[in-house]
């Protein structure tokens, strides 16, 4: 994206000045207006050191210095105070990007929570967030302070202004063209080097993929025993090396173009400050003014560098920020109005549904037609890929069906508050979170609302069975997990599953989705869990997806999937008189248990 005119270029600087203001008003007004001083100060120091410079001649000549003495005294003052506000400043910098980092990185992250499921189905989406999250709190912050020197820039600019009308006003435009060429290559620079940075982000991410995976502790055994860390360190060093070069080739051929345009710069500079010293001569003045006006002259060409150059840094910085704004916008996008509030769930219904996933063609359902009503318990069978797993993620509307319709309560689900819908299920998937917290805090995430009860956390990790092993560990509840962090405990993957199985039971919820809860639990643990689950779901409406028979005869009503399509429906002992698909998989399951 390139910015292609004024009114583009200007609603981005408009747009970062009030995200500024939003993180903190205080502190963006405190930082504008010393900036403005500092301004302000610089040509007042300037024109104060030229007076000294002719005070001190006349003590020279003279032997007076007291007079000399009195302006050198308010030059330092003045140079103190300078002084005292550079420091404020850097302060106030400082506050105001930790302020702007905390407020645009909720905003990026409340944005991703509220993106719809078919949002990450394509991978491109996945390089927007990672430009998002890694350049705008920096690119933001930067807009901000490059705006404020733009200021500083203008302010010292028109101060010197006043003093070389007084020579001659062909130096400023002479000043003023001398900069244009630079500020053409720095715009340049920076649209090339945006370009390749949009290049390299897929990389760029799978690079930070590759060194996370490497330094996770579960990874580090496989990778240590099949010797493969020396391929992924390789394949890194390749790419950074391939980014080198080419970052290489950009640089060298702006800076031989910008040592280029520095030789004619210093060459007409240096003309000016020739012409300045015949004019003293000719106009006889003082070695103050002629001080003034050289001073004035590197003053005039600086403060038009910096406003050219801010220019360029915040066209820039202005590329990769739109990114945030664009990203923030999405939301607007998604919002629902006139959401309606269920007080319960009494009844799921798909009418007619079919369903593909975003970018592609094969539908993993269809025509599927069911009900589940409340207080009953239903169990998905059918070998994998068969559309069990799909038909939850649309219950719990994570996305919405290609055609048909999902009412909830004769309501379409798409018409329904979510975050009231959500509360009142209770959800294990089959690939379960594992968050780097406390087993508190890991149980307790289902319902945060929940975090410091700890009754209803020790008894949801009772009802699953963890209780068994977390009563063994020295810190129990307050056991950090993973051993990447400080005490932290490394659990199997069947004490994860109980952790997962536990956030289903913290809550009294009224629905309860179970995604093969035991699929890694030993034969003990599940026979445990099973004995309980009865009472646990009793009054409850219950779906169940196993792969395990004995579980699944718990159902009171039980579907078979086939290719995306429900081909029976029924009780356990219903569907094994059937004796079609469902009595098909029940037998080659026994009969492989029987063999063992």
């Amino acid at each position: 994206m390139r910015m292609k005119n004024i009114k583009e270029y200007t609603a981005i600087i408009v747009k970062v000045i009030k995200l500024s203001y939003l993180s903190s008003k205080k502190y963006t007004i405190i930082l504008w207006g010393i900036n403005i001083m500092i301004g302000i100060a610089f040509p007042i120091s300037t024109f104060i050191w030229s007076i000294f410079i002719d005070k001190a001649t006349i003590g020279i000549l003279s032997n007076e210095w007291k007079i000399a003495a009195l302006w050198l005294g308010g030059y330092s003052i003045f140079w103190f105070i300078q002084n005292i506000l550079n420091v404020i400043n850097e302060y106030i910098e400082n506050i105001l990007s930790a302020k702007l980092n905390i407020y645009t990185t909720d905003k990026i992250m409340k944005c991703i929570a509220d993106l719809p499921m078919e949002y990450f189905d394509k991978s491109e989406n996945y390089d927007k967030i990672q430009k998002v999250n890694t350049e705008s709190n920096m690119r933001s912050m930067s807009i901000i302070k490059t705006l404020i020197n733009l200021i500083q820039g203008i302010l010292t600019m028109l101060g010197t202004v006043i003093i070389l009308l007084q020579v001659n006003w062909i130096i400023l435009i002479i000043l003023f063209f001398l900069c244009i060429p630079t500020l053409v290559l720095s715009l340049n620079l920076s649209f090339e080097k945006y370009n390749i940075y949009n290049a390299r982000v897929k990389d760029m991410r799978f690079i930070s993929f590759l060194k996370n995976m490497m330094s996770e502790y579960e990874n580090i055994k496989e990778l240590r025993v099949n010797l493969s860390s020396e391929f992924f360190i390789n394949y890194i060093d390749k790419k950074y090396r391939e980014f080198l070069k080419v970052d290489r080739k950009i640089q060298s051929k702006y800076s031989f173009k910008m040592i280029g345009m520095d030789c004619i710069e210093q060459i007409i500079i240096c003309s000016m400050r020739i012409y300045l010293l015949i004019n003293v001569v000719i106009r006889n003045m003082s070695i103050g003014q002629l001080s003034l006006h050289i001073n004035s002259i590197d003053n005039f060409r600086n403060s038009i560098i910096t406003i050219l150059n801010t220019m360029a840094s915040i066209y820039e910085d202005g590329l990769y920020v739109n990114n945030l704004f664009e990203f923030l916008e999405i939301k607007n996008n998604i919002m629902r109005e006139n959401q309606k509030y269920i007080q319960e769930i009494s009844k799921v219904e798909f009418r007619h549904v079919w369903f593909k996933y975003p970018n592609t063609e094969k539908y993993i359902l269809e025509d599927i037609n069911f009900v589940i009503e409340k207080g009953k318990s239903y169990s998905f069978v059918g070998l994998n890929g068969s559309g069990k797993t799909t038909i939850i993620k649309l219950i719990l509307n994570l996305y919405n069906p290609t055609r048909g319709e999902i009412l909830v309560n004769d309501i379409n689900l798409s018409n329904i508050d979510m975050e009231e819908y959500l509360s009142k299920i209770g959800v294990v998937f089959q690939d379960f979170m594992k968050y780097p917290l406390t087993i508190s805090e890991n149980i307790s995430i289902a319902s945060v609302r929940q975090m410091n009860n700890k009754n209803k956390i020790e008894k949801a990790a009772k009802l699953s069975g963890a209780d068994q092993f977390i009563n063994k560990l020295p810190k129990k509840y307050d056991t950090s997990l993973f051993r990447e962090w400080e005490d932290g405990v490394q659990l199997s993957i069947g004490q994860w599953q109980k952790i997962a199985i536990s956030r289903a039971f913290l809550e009294d919820f009224p629905v309860i989705i179970l995604d093969e809860p035991t699929a890694s639990l030993d034969a003990y643990a599940e026979f445990e869990l099973y004995k309980k689950f009865k009472d646990i779901v009793k009054n409850k409406t219950s779906i169940l997806i196993a792969h395990r028979f004995s579980t699944i005869k718990l159902a009171d009503l039980i579907y078979v999937i086939k290719n995306g399509k429900i081909i029976e429906s029924g009780s356990h002992n219903e569907l094994m008189k059937l004796n079609g698909e469902y009595a098909y998989l029940y037998r080659i399951q026994s009969d492989a248990y029987v063999s063992k």
